[in-house]
């Protein structure tokens, strides 16, 4: 299929549309920072490797300024779980300790 674009800013617009819906190559004439810039952002997120789990390093970490005596909470190594756990932690401004457990980036 073949686009034509009217304008640099509507060519800038599709190219980052085509690219977003998985297009096989997108031919764009501008080489201007701000025209290449769009639809190189939107390939950079959206083209990850399904294959690999997003994780987090298995450790223990500080939120606030826990002491001996502060909560020890425990989560997976999966992103999502560890980043949930981060923000209800934040909010409560209670300080804690985070252990991260390995589990291969899956939510057990």
């Amino acid at each position: 299929m073949e686009v034509v674009a009217s304008t640099p800013e509507s060519e800038a617009v599709m190219a980052s549309v085509f690219a977003a819906k998985y297009a096989g190559i997108v031919v764009i004439s501008g080489k201007e920072a701000w025209e290449l810039l769009p639809p190189l952002v939107t390939i950079q997120d959206i083209y990850t490797d399904p294959q690999v789990p997003n994780t987090v390093e298995a450790k223990l970490y500080a939120i606030g300024n826990p002491g001996d005596s502060s909560p020890v909470l425990f989560t997976t190594n999966f992103s999502l779980s560890y980043f949930s756990v981060v923000s209800e932690v934040e909010r409560s401004k209670v300080p804690c300790w985070i252990c991260v457990v390995e589990t291969e980036g899956l939510a057990c």
